[in-house]
């Protein structure tokens, strides 16, 4: 619709509803969800969640009551602020496009009762975190019990 206004209106309300509609695109909010593999092995379960672009020192991992939580977000210092983009302290940037999703975000998984809490294993490679989460022979979660 605001390229037909920019026939018929004057300059000022076009650049007016042209500066609203390209505000409320760019400002859409989009929740960012990593996608994430469950393998299960006899020994261990596995969960792989694809992270691109971000640094380990930005990735944390929290076990509470059964719950694994993944929390992550980019550009932040070690006090918890955000660090400026390089780029654009040297010199002005203008997004013309900016159609990736990123920010902070959370993701938790409910651990099965046959999970070690105290040996898992996370692993961060090539944008992949790997979480290893080794089971514990003792606690088998099939019992099977005899009929008498």
């Amino acid at each position: 619709m605001a390229l037909l206004l920019k026939d018929y209106v004057p300059g000022s309300f076009n650049k007016m509803v042209n500066d609203l509609l390209e505000e409320n695109m760019y400002q859409e909010k989009r929740t960012y969800v990593p996608k994430a593999n469950i393998l299960e092995r006899d020994g261990e379960f596995e969960i792989q969640v694809v992270l691109p672009g971000f640094d380990k020192k930005e990735i944390s991992l929290d076990v509470e009551k059964g719950v694994l939580t993944i929390r992550a977000e980019q550009g932040k210092t070690e006090t918890g602020e955000k660090k400026p983009d390089e780029k654009e302290v040297k010199e002005h940037v203008v997004m013309h496009l900016n159609e990736r999703v990123s920010g902070p975000f959370k993701r938790s998984f409910q651990l099965p009762e046959n999970i070690t809490e105290d040996k898992i294993k996370a692993s961060y490679e090539n944008g992949i975190l790997i979480v290893q989460l080794l089971k514990d022979k003792v606690k088998q979660l099939k019992k099977t019990i005899e009929v008498k």
